[in-house]
């Protein structure tokens, strides 16, 4: 592609996209009064996982929007690997445990989580403090490789 096709295409596209109010389509922590659109991406930056989370789905609405009262959860975080959260192989602990949370204050009647790990389920799970954090939550975890 030569660079003046490039150039007017990626124009062309953004006024499109301005014109179609893409704008609208992405949430952030900080809302003005004007934005009234739904969303179904939250952007949130710097800072814990868990508390990242409850600024991301309290911009989308609340977990009540996903979850409703006496509804089974499966949540399949990264678990795949046998290393400590410092390595961060696999999903955060603090992460896992705080959707766990939010989906057992929407009504959740059980809220099971798992993976098909790559390393030996097992020990994964232990070493990656999933294990901890979901029976901590609240939740149960079962091994995602067993048939």
């Amino acid at each position: 592609m030569k660079r003046r096709d490039f150039l007017k295409n990626s124009i062309l596209s953004a006024a499109a996209l301005s014109v179609m109010g893409i704008k609208n389509t992405f949430a952030t922590t900080e809302k003005t009064e004007s934005e009234t659109a739904p969303y179904d991406l939250a952007i949130v930056r710097g800072g814990e996982p868990d508390v990242m989370f409850d600024k991301a789905i309290e911009a989308l609405g609340g977990m009540g929007k996903f979850v409703k009262a006496g509804q089974k959860v499966v949540v399949k975080p990264n678990i795949g690997w046998d290393v400590p959260v410092e390595r961060a192989g696999n999903t955060h602990p603090k992460l896992v445990s705080r959707i766990i949370y939010h989906c057992k204050k929407a009504g959740a009647s059980e809220v099971v989580v798992f993976d098909n790990s790559c390393d030996e389920w097992t020990k994964t799970y232990v070493t990656s403090g999933i294990q901890k954090a979901v029976t901590d939550a609240g939740g149960k975890i079962i091994p995602g490789n067993k048939k």
